[in-house]
């Protein structure tokens, strides 16, 4: 696969001219630079202008000595028709060319244009990492600024800052197909975006730009360099917002390759604005050698990176090396949700049985919330896994896997959760939900509640958040096992073994529970208790609940776990405990 052709460097602007035709008048040879970008026009038809001829060659001439920001507010017309514009750039990147065909401008008025469209287009971009060249059907913008846009690039707000103003207020690019130099092939049926706001900055856009671009090594540079260019990059990050972004009908094949990965994306988006901001993706399926993954959804919505940036302002002239763990867990942006959903793997045709570990498996859904930081670090997490379904692979079987086939499983459909929140006005670390459930198996849930947790636990000096752990103490723990077939599936198995019948080796499970259970727990009453309810359970497997709690207020802590653990006794007496069958 060959690489993209360098398209062949801009020649020099020919001279610069004006004449009236029907309706206006025809503008040829036209440079102007917006940024880091350069645009060229050869031609271009401006109608419905109130200007003379004088006032728009002022306005329009490169060589014009009028500041580019307020020919662009002085210009005025209902139409402005460019048969073909390329614009440039050189950065990081490599050199950038792009060229818009049939664009036309309506009601451009004091630096804002109504609508613009373009009918197609191409680009090419070469000498960097990302060599790429592609083409597109259209692209349109409404409601656009350009008064700012020049504004942002060029113009500082010193120590005052601006308000937020709106940039454009929508755009859309359709039809995009790009290819890069190792032939992969990139397709988006269309991209759109909605309320793009912004805003200048201290130093200005390309100030800051460019003192980061010119600051080859910022580890190694002054304090005040250092926190001059991160304060700027920072600056930048703050001012600019988008309502909403999305990607539709994203297709990636490798033409050179018909061996790689290839797939599609239904849908990519991000919603900010007044709602909590989230990113979405929907409908990805990727199909290579080893087969085939499809994912119905991903979420993150609810995160922020404003704190972090915060932060980042406040550390930008310290090194990695001279932050403190707390001014390091300040630096974390907030999470919110994650969410997954719908996730399948099917292995190709052969891959399961020549290659190790490629069963089918399947995720009904993933989620994992942060909430509540304390420190950086959140105090409220909720873990969600539902339905992860896996084949066990007969040809394939490792020791585990036939264990399971010898039990009468081919297949484990598990589920999973965890929730856990600190109650900062009781001191309390509340476990609400620790579980795990298999389909035809059965499941165990944990809820627990711990006293005396204090701030510190979240202090970034570990020695203290040590310290107050160990001060903590257990006031309750519930334990609930539940058999839905897995313990049947043990007996019925070993019975055969032994060559016995089932209900005589259930017998002789629960005489041994009912004995045995009490003499490891240390043969107090609650011992005895549990040992009866686990005889019971073992011989009808429904529902056994363990609830144990602590007879101090204050709990039972660390240190009476650690002095208890050669006399389980000792422990039991701490605690009223009950043991009950369903």
């Amino acid at each position: 696969v060959k690489p993209p052709a360098a398209p062949a460097p801009l020649p020099p602007l020919p001279p610069f001219s004006i004449s009236e035709s029907a309706g206006g008048f025809t503008v040829q040879n036209i440079g102007f630079a917006l940024g880091p970008v350069r645009y060229r026009i050869p031609r271009a038809e401006i109608r419905g202008t109130t200007l003379s001829r004088d006032e728009l060659a002022r306005l329009l001439d490169p060589a014009s000595a009028v500041p580019f920001a307020e020919r662009v507010g002085k210009l005025g017309a209902s139409e402005i028709a460019v048969p073909e514009m390329t614009s440039e750039s050189t950065g990081s990147q490599g050199r950038q060319v792009t060229t818009y065909r049939d664009v036309l401008a309506t009601d451009v008025r004091s630096g804002r244009i109504a609508s613009v469209r373009s009918g197609s287009g191409t680009f090419t971009i070469v000498g960097g990492r990302a060599a790429a060249d592609g083409s597109f059907t259209s692209v349109s913008a409404t409601d656009i600024d350009v008064g700012l846009s020049v504004a942002l690039f060029n113009e500082p707000s010193g120590d005052r800052q601006d308000e937020m103003r709106r940039l454009y207020g929508s755009f859309s690019l359709d039809g995009m197909t790009s290819r890069d130099a190792n032939g992969v092939v990139v397709r988006i049926a269309r991209i759109a975006g909605r309320d793009f706001n912004g805003r200048r900055t201290r130093d200005g856009w390309m100030e800051s730009f460019r003192r980061f671009t010119e600051t080859a090594n910022l580890e190694q540079a002054s304090p005040d360099i250092r926190a001059g260019v991160y304060r700027g990059l920072i600056d930048i990050l703050e001012a600019f917002e988008i309502g909403g972004l999305e990607a539709t009908g994203i297709e990636f094949s490798n033409g050179g390759d018909p061996k790689a990965a290839s797939g599609r994306i239904a849908r990519m988006g991000y919603a900010g604005g007044a709602s909590p901001s989230e990113l979405r993706m929907d409908g990805l399926e990727v199909r290579s050698e080893a087969g085939q993954v499809r994912l119905a959804s991903a979420a993150l919505s609810g995160f922020s990176f404003k704190p972090m940036l915060a932060a980042a302002r406040e550390f930008a002239g310290m090194s990695k090396d001279e932050l403190s763990p707390a001014q390091l867990r300040r630096l974390i942006p907030t999470l919110g949700e994650f969410k997954l959903g719908g996730v399948e793997f099917a292995p190709a045709a052969g891959a399961a049985s020549s290659t190790p570990g490629a069963a089918a498996f399947g995720l009904g859904s993933f989620e994992v919330r942060t909430d509540k930081p304390v420190a950086g670090v959140p105090s409220d997490v909720r873990i969600g896994l539902r339905n992860l379904a896996v084949r066990v692979d007969a040809a394939n079987a490792d020791e585990n896997a036939k264990q399971l086939l010898d039990l009468g499983y081919d297949r484990i459909d598990a589920s999973m959760a965890a929730s856990i929140g600190w109650n900062e006005a009781g001191r309390e670390l509340v476990v609400r939900d620790l579980s795990v459930q298999a389909a035809e198996m059965g499941g165990v849930a944990i809820r627990a509640v711990l006293g005396n947790v204090t701030k510190d636990v979240f202090d970034p000096d570990t020695a203290v958040a040590s310290v107050a752990l160990i001060g903590a103490g257990v006031k309750s723990i519930d334990v609930a096992v539940e058999n839905a077939g897995l313990f049947d599936r043990v007996l019925r198995l070993q019975a055969g073994r032994q060559g016995r019948q089932p209900d005589d080796l259930r017998r002789e499970f629960g005489v041994m529970a009912a004995m045995g259970v009490p003499v490891m727990l240390g043969g107090s009453d609650s011992a005895k208790a549990i040992g009866q309810a686990v005889a019971q359970f073992v011989a009808k497997p429904g529902r056994l609940l363990l609830q144990a709690r602590a007879k101090q207020a204050s709990g039972v802590g660390a240190p009476d776990f650690l002095a208890g653990s050669s006399d389980p006794t000792a422990i039991l007496d701490k605690f009223d405990v009950t043991a009950t069958v369903q």
